[in-house]
């Protein structure tokens, strides 16, 4: 077992127009909660998950989207922090480490605290896509095809609509 301080930034949404303060993430309970999880380590598993598909789509010259099923149109989701980032959580767990070290070399990151860091920075923006009904997928801009990245929640994150993934029309 490796010691690891998992720190949790998040935006602080106090001063963006149009935009509610209360839907600001308080804390990694608050995000797991909403994410429809049971426990930290669940959180920690797909944030991580999510983050290889961040990994895949940069090695394969893809952008990780989220967008409305039936819209064209949809927001990059990346892994940096920009803007208004403050930590809102932080917490030192002892955890096997070996597949996250690994993970963090092949994205080229200083450490696993840094990996984890950086996924849920990633996956608080799939929550709040999630939330919002959208879909979440792997966009290759240069010939405009879209790979949906499924879940299998017990709560609202739902599949791609009956017609099938990379298919979104108006419903």
């Amino acid at each position: 077992m490796t010691s690891v301080t998992l720190i949790y930034m998040t935006p602080s949404l106090d001063n963006l127009e149009g935009v509610d303060p209360a839907d600001e993430f308080e804390s990694l309970d608050d995000l797991t909660e909403r994410a429809g999880l049971d426990d930290l380590e669940q959180t920690l598993t797909h944030a991580v998950s999510y983050y290889l598909h961040l990994i895949e789509a940069r090695e394969s010259g893809r952008v990780m989207i989220g967008r409305p099923y039936d819209s064209e149109r949809g927001v990059v989701f990346d892994d940096e922090e920009c803007g208004d980032y403050h930590q809102a959580d932080i917490k030192v767990l002892d955890m096997q480490v070996g597949s996250l070290e690994q993970i963090s070399r092949r994205a080229g990151l200083e450490s696993v605290d840094e990996l984890l860091k950086r996924s849920l920075i990633l996956f608080e923006k799939v929550v709040q896509a999630r939330e919002a009904g959208w879909g979440v997928a792997l966009y290759n801009q240069q010939d405009k095809s879209i790979q949906w990245i499924m879940d299998d929640r017990k709560n609202n994150y739902t599949a791609a609509p009956s017609h099938g993934p990379g298919r979104p029309t108006l419903q």
